[in-house]
């Protein structure tokens, strides 16, 4: 749904989506209701960026977001970014 990350059209419907967006890319499912300060790097990693996202910015700078993590991690969250970017978010 190309629409899900315009600001303008946000609705709980919208958050929703984007949430389910994030936990499949980021799997954040697995510790989502872990304290933060038990959580390994790659998870942290995960968790900062879906923070990050979850609110539909219009910027994002990232440095260095798939460091720490493993192999299929890293491949989620590049396709992740590839898909936000076209969908109106500018990540930097």
């Amino acid at each position: 749904n190309p629409g899900f990350f315009d600001r303008e059209k946000e609705t709980d419907e919208d958050y929703e989506e984007r949430m389910k967006f994030l936990n499949r890319v980021l799997e954040l499912q697995d510790f989502f209701d872990k304290p933060v300060r038990t959580l390994s790097l790659g998870q942290r990693m995960r968790a900062d960026l879906g923070a990050a996202l979850l609110h539909n910015p219009k910027v994002l700078y990232l440095d260095e977001p798939t460091i720490g993590l493993d192999l299929v991690v890293k491949d989620n969250i590049r396709n992740a970014i590839k898909e936000i970017k076209n969908m109106r978010t500018m990540i930097m």
